[in-house]
Order: C-alpha cells, then structure tokens, then sequence
C-alpha cells in the first residue's frame, strides 16, 4: 500500500481543518517523522509523527485525524474532553 503525506487531514473541535507539513529536513531525527511517501508492505507497519501546520491561538484539541485515498478513509476518532494531569 502506498501512503502519502498529503492525504492525512486533522480536525480539531471547533471544525478547523490542518494538513500535515514535511519536516523531516528541519528535524533533528528526520527518521523519527513520516515521510512524503512511503510503501507499506503486507503484514507490516509505517510509524512516525505526523505534524500539521496552521497557526493556533490556543491549544489544539483534535477531534479526528483521518487518512483519505481514492479507495478509503481510516479514521482516528478522539474523545472525551481534554485536560491536563
């Protein structure tokens, strides 16, 4: 399966919508951050962080990350309420 970069989209709880930018030029471990593109093989895994840009006045509390192609859409959906322990 092939994965892009560009087709993860984040939306927080007021409906603000971010895209996720490639940092992996800037990063101190670039090998820590998802690529642009990336192949993923049968029975095997992708991992790295995802971060999006957009310029936030407060704290950003997702409400879903999902991953759009032509054929699917894999959603992440978070809940609950947000807080800080």
């Amino acid at each position: 399966m092939r994965v892009n970069l560009r087709d993860f989209v984040l939306v927080d709880r007021s409906g603000a919508v971010y895209g996720p930018v490639n940092v992996r030029s800037e990063a101190d471990h670039p090998p820590y951050f998802l690529p642009e593109t990336a192949i993923i093989a049968p029975h095997s895994h992708l991992e790295g962080y995802l971060t999006f840009g957009g310029r936030l006045a407060g704290a950003l509390v997702p409400r879903r990350l999902s991953y759009i192609d032509d054929k699917q859409t894999l959603t992440i959906r978070f809940v609950g309420s947000p807080s800080v322990h």
